[in-house]
């Protein structure tokens, strides 16, 4: 057995010794360790939450302790992380059990500093009432309060001057689950009447709160699936219909390609394709649940051509890998990645681009999607792109968007979704190859 605590802590030392994604650690201890399903969701909002708010509640922590988090054991810094989030973050926890249960934690994990964690608890919760975060502006207060890394601070603030704090707002709000109908075996009716989720403006997809997904009634029964709405808004602005074959090049863990799929009632055919087998038999277990028999999974390079896609593609799905900037509500260990991580991305986005094209039919579609605010990787991309395949053309979806209230900016057509609770940052471009 293992505590609801103690697993929010070790996937909290994992991540800060080796980078380990939370998630993947909670998994695993999940797999490993009996726990009851309400110890799972408290393990994941202790971690995630912890992570989320990490920059203030050690901005805090720090002028109680006097010395910088980073010099404390591993250990004791996420036991007093976690402790603080319960205290500053949460009220359903009464402060003497998140102190007592911070102790305690720290008796079977470090047990040398048990006494300056009791300390340090205690000074924390008479203090409480009077802790603060700097106001203002600039980069360091806007950093803090919104408990995003200074890199990417300074990033947003350069490439949005306008409209940099809405995007800091938008990125610091919750993200509820969402879930899109499958329409070869159910209807949005049936889906919000066994799950209680409410519809939005993009047709077919519908929000929860949050919750276990494969727990809610009609996941077995293959009623719905999770994809993103902006996701689902880009599908539907490139509006696959039925009869058409659509290539989805990066297409796990599957999400547009069962949309696809779904628009199209069965007729016509989705490949999707990605790099490991391991993702593509992810791809293939989905597709079996949702029942979804025009969707055939298989492995392949995006950045490789494959002779015998060329021109097949009625619609191509281009949707590469990023730097995720516009999923740092659902992410929040990106909250904290170093621009110069990513500086080599557009040229591998621009790379599978190019080979994207190659499958696009004579008078077909290819949309290009990022989630991420880097404007680097989105128009800077598209940009170079169009200017080497003049048969290519941009297709408008700013009308679309309005239609389903979906705000954001326009370039030359392209869209950028501006982020906030069930709205990804997103970029969009939908681009027309000529007859």
């Amino acid at each position: 057995m293992i505590s609801a605590r103690e697993a929010a802590c070790q996937a909290l030392i994992r991540y800060d010794r080796k980078g380990t994604f939370p998630s993947v650690t909670l998994e695993e201890l999940y797999r490993t360790h009996e726990m009851e399903r309400r110890e799972r969701a408290l393990s994941a909002e202790l971690c995630l939450g912890t992570l989320e708010r990490l920059l203030p509640l050690d901005y805090h922590l720090e002028r109680l302790t006097g010395r910088p988090m980073k010099k404390l054991d591993p250990p004791v810094r996420a036991i007093l992380r976690i402790s603080a989030y319960q205290l500053l973050c949460l009220t359903k926890i009464p402060e003497h059990a998140a102190v007592n249960e911070g102790v305690l934690l720290a008796g079977r994990m470090c047990a040398r500093a048990k006494g300056f964690v009791n300390g340090v608890l205690r000074s924390l919760v008479r203090e409480k009432s009077r802790l603060t975060l700097p106001e203002g502006d600039d980069e360091t207060a806007l950093s803090l309060r919104h408990s995003i890394g200074l890199p990417l601070v300074r990033l947003l603030m350069e490439q949005y001057p306008k409209e940099h704090r809405r995007l800091l707002q938008g990125l610091d709000s919750g993200a509820p689950l969402t879930l899109f109908v499958n329409h070869a075996v159910s209807d949005p009716e049936e889906v919000a009447r066994l799950t209680g989720a409410a519809p939005t403006a993009t047709p077919g997809c519908l929000l929860l709160p949050g919750g276990e997904v494969t727990a809610l009634p009609g996941f077995s029964e293959g009623d719905f699936f999770i994809v993103g709405r902006s996701s689902a808004f880009a599908v539907q602005a490139a509006a696959p219909k039925g009869g058409e074959t659509v290539i989805d090049l990066c297409a796990a863990p599957g999400g547009k390609s069962f949309l696809a799929a779904s628009l199209m009632k069965g007729r016509g055919e989705v490949l999707a394709f990605d790099l490991t087998e391991r993702k593509v038999e992810l791809i293939r277990q989905s597709t079996r649940r949702l029942g979804l028999t025009n969707v055939t999974a298989a492995r392949a390079d995006a950045t490789v051509l494959s002779p015998l896609l060329r021109e097949k593609g009625d619609l191509v799905l281009c949707d590469v890998p990023c730097s995720a900037i516009g999923t740092l509500h659902k992410q929040p260990e990106v909250r904290y990645k170093d621009p110069a991580d990513f500086k080599d991305l557009p040229t591998l986005q621009l790379a599978i681009l190019r080979n994207a094209a190659q499958y696009v039919r004579p008078g077909g579609r290819l949309l290009y999607t990022t989630c991420t605010l880097n404007r680097a990787e989105n128009f800077g991309v598209v940009s170079a792109f169009l200017k080497e395949h003049p048969q290519f053309t941009v297709r408008p979806v700013a009308a679309l968007a309005a239609e389903q209230g979906i705000e954001g900016m326009e370039e030359e057509d392209t869209f950028t979704v501006w982020p906030r609770e069930e709205l990804d940052g997103f970029y969009i471009a939908l681009l027309d190859k000529k007859e």
